[in-house]
């Protein structure tokens, strides 16, 4: 997603343990690490959808595993899966 920097490289420098950064991470955004990381991902598939890219593609540039994971995530996030929401959206 433009960065290969990870949340394992900003705790190393800020020298913070993992369950001390998870936590802070959480208080401040309301989020875990990852649950953040899937959000950015859903919103960046989003973009994508509504821009008419396929939908193996954007699993790929969102770094899904593949459609199936985008879409298991995608309609449990959005509630529509991301076909319907592309037909929605175009």
């Amino acid at each position: 997603m433009g960065s290969d920097i990870t949340f394992d490289d900003l705790r190393a420098l800020i020298g913070m343990s993992q369950t001390v950064f998870n936590g802070r991470f959480k208080a401040t955004f309301r989020l875990t690490p990852h649950q953040y990381i899937v959000e950015a991902r859903i919103k960046q598939a989003r973009i994508l959808l509504e821009s008419g890219m396929p939908l193996s593609e954007v699993a790929y540039t969102c770094g899904f595993s593949d459609q199936s994971h985008l879409s298991r995530v995608f309609k449990r996030l959005v509630d529509v899966s991301p076909a319907r929401y592309q037909r929605m959206t175009a």
